[in-house]
């Protein structure tokens, strides 16, 4: 898991995750490079890769834990 935070300080970015118990990477995109790469359309959106990083699902908006697990599930085989 990577959390790509767009056009931010990096001061916010660190304040937010650590008030929110955020325990893993997040990338600054100052540039908002990588948000045009993969075409990103509405804050949060979530992208799931598969090992050559090409996008093999994603969810536009917010998703919760229990759903995104679903997803992983469903991609895997379980």
């Amino acid at each position: 898991l990577i959390g790509v935070n767009l056009q931010e300080k990096a001061a916010a970015v660190q304040s937010f995750a650590k008030e929110n118990d955020m325990n893993f990477p997040i990338l600054l995109d100052t540039s908002g490079q990588v948000a045009e790469e993969y075409e990103v359309t509405a804050i949060p959106s979530t992208f799931i890769l598969d090992k050559q990083g090409k996008i093999i699902d994603q969810v536009v908006g917010a998703v919760r834990q229990g759903d995104l697990e679903a997803i992983v599930e469903k991609l895997l085989g379980k």
